[in-house]
């Protein structure tokens, strides 16, 4: 059965950002800005506007000081939108050297307007603790702002907030409310949230059905981990009926996106031969993905095939070891002793 792991975390709107565990939110390498036509500031004049379109006319050809200089400009005049994205590249350093406590006042005066994207992302601000006080319930207070006008980036996120309790009552029945509405908008990882509560129950009755509803809808918008968990309830028959071609596909999808359990998944697949044509070499190189991503199963796995291979050499053996190890440390009790049977040979 798949088990309920949400991401407990918020993530800056229109920035690159993957949550990524409980205790921090990492970015990717900022590499871009997400450019959302918003509507026009009801404070700015014509002049604003023009500068701000001019702005992310040059931000969507990489020429971000030039976007910097025109949302500056547009953002002194009140334009919200360009006080956004000019919080956005203060905060990501993108055209001018990282600053958080001007992201804050770009994003606050934004927020101050009523601007959904700013208001969520002034959350976030709070939450992560950047260029302010780290304050969940301050977070929170902004994220709703932004839910109520119905934003679904931030009502997944304060339906997370209800989930685990951050900055607000611990909640089932509030995340699935918040998912529910973000989900209805088609955000993809809220109807992978959706699903996952409907699965085990979190908040509304159990229905396997209504959760293979909802993770093929975010499945089919390519989320991967709604891919994931669709194979995995095509494999195990969860909802529909089990179908391996079916769960071999969606572990694919979900793998090449690099998600490290399916790419495990495809790993044994291959390994086994139930499903696909056996094949060693593609098992290792799916397990050798995984295991570059700390999974440690995947480790051990890869250990195995490196020592078993009967053409290993030192080398292999070498690489085996150091994958036995990493999976050791991790505490995978195979791994474990595994190398204390070498200690003692």
């Amino acid at each position: 059965m798949i088990k309920l792991k949400p991401i407990a975390l918020l993530s800056l709107c229109c920035l690159s950002l993957i949550s990524c565990s409980r205790e921090t939110v990492k970015s990717t390498d900022a590499s871009s800005i997400q450019r959302k036509a918003l509507g026009k500031s009801s404070f700015a004049s014509p002049q604003a506007e023009a500068d701000f379109a001019k702005g992310k006319a040059e931000l969507e050809k990489g020429n971000n000081a030039i976007a910097l200089k025109l949302f500056r400009q547009a953002s002194e005049q009140g334009h919200a939108g360009a006080q956004n994205l000019l919080g956005l590249m203060y905060s990501l350093g993108k055209g001018v050297p990282k600053d958080q406590q001007k992201a804050v006042k770009w994003l606050q005066q934004a927020a101050n307007q009523g601007l959904a994207e700013a208001q969520l992302n002034l959350g976030v601000m709070y939450h992560n603790g950047k260029g302010v006080t780290q304050n969940d319930q301050e977070a929170v207070t902004w994220i709703r702002k932004a839910a109520a006008q119905d934003y679904a980036p931030a009502q997944y996120n304060l339906g997370l907030a209800y989930l685990e309790g951050i900055g607000a009552t611990q909640s089932d029945q509030e995340a699935f409310k918040w998912f529910s509405k973000a989900a209805d908008q088609n955000d993809p990882i809220a109807q992978n949230h959706l699903g996952l509560m409907y699965l085990n129950g979190k908040g509304v009755l159990q229905n396997d059905r209504e959760a293979i509803k909802w993770f093929k809808k975010a499945a089919e918008q390519g989320y991967p981990d709604a891919q994931f968990h669709l194979g995995i309830a095509n494999l195990k028959g969860i909802g529909l009926r089990e179908n391996h071609q079916e769960a071999f596909k969606w572990f694919s999808q979900a793998a090449k996106k690099g998600h490290p359990v399916a790419q495990y998944n495809l790993g044994i697949m291959y390994t086994t031969g139930e499903t696909v044509t056996q094949d060693y070499q593609q098992a290792a190189q799916w397990f050798h993905r995984a295991a570059q991503q700390g999974y440690a199963d995947a480790q051990f796995n890869l250990a195995v095939m490196l020592f078993g291979n009967k053409n290993a050499t030192e080398e292999s053996r070498q690489e085996g070891l150091k994958w036995l190890r990493q999976a050791a440390k991790q505490g995978h009790p195979k791994a474990q002793a595994a190398l204390d049977k070498m200690a003692v040979q």
